[in-house]
């Protein structure tokens, strides 16, 4: 399957077809870009929306799946990545460390732990200067060493985390089809989009810029 050169291709064609140069609106202004630069930012949006729902649900969703499987739903059956065969997966060492998708589900026994010392000592720092003008408790930041520190999926999140992470669909036919998807909504974009603008910058003509409203 050739997506890189059919995607490019595609952005070439639509580069081509909506350049500054062939729309000259009166009133509308776009920058430098023309309307090339907007439509060709959404579909690019589409197309990467598209590749990271494939990579949460191949690369981050058999983490997720390899963690129900082993049955890791309480901080006592809490695995470190080394004992659930994960710790030389970059790419789930990231998204543990700084990612937001995975870390709704997949919890940090040590994080928790820390994150509860810290709201008793600033219990204990608001009770201790209570009615007194001292500064705010300041939050100590949590250090997360994923290598050592242990993982699991709450018993209340083993629902949410196997549909938010199943795997049906989640393959190359997944991305064949959006390609297809960028292909059609490109198509459209090239014959619909122009044609819209081009009746907006009409209507604003009508607003004369010196007398309101030319009549």
């Amino acid at each position: 399957m050739q997506t890189p050169t059919f995607f490019f291709d595609s952005l070439g064609a639509l580069s081509a077809t909506l350049s500054a140069d062939s729309y000259d609106y009166q009133y509308l202004r776009f920058g430098d870009g023309g309307v090339m630069s907007l439509v060709i930012g959404l579909l690019v949006g589409f197309f990467l929306a598209c590749c990271l729902t494939v990579f949460d649900r191949r690369v981050l969703g058999d983490f997720v799946r390899h963690v129900l499987y082993n049955e890791c739903f309480s901080k006592e059956e809490a695995k470190t990545l080394e004992e659930l065969g994960y710790l030389k997966n970059s790419f789930v060492r990231g998204a543990l460390k700084n990612g937001v998708s995975l870390r709704r589900v997949v919890k940090c026994v040590e994080e928790e732990e820390f994150l509860e010392e810290v709201r008793a000592m600033r219990e204990a720092y608001e009770k201790e200067n209570e009615g007194k003008r001292v500064a705010p408790f300041k939050e100590p930041k949590f250090k997360m060493d994923v290598s050592t520190m242990h993982f699991y999926i709450p018993e209340e999140l083993k629902y949410t985390a196997d549909v938010k992470f199943e795997k049906k669909g989640a393959n190359a036919i997944t991305l064949l089809i959006a390609l297809l998807l960028f292909a059609a909504v490109a198509a459209i974009a090239i014959t619909v989009i122009p044609e819209i603008l081009q009746m907006l910058d009409n209507m604003l003509g009508i607003f004369d810029q010196k007398n309101n409203i030319v009549t």
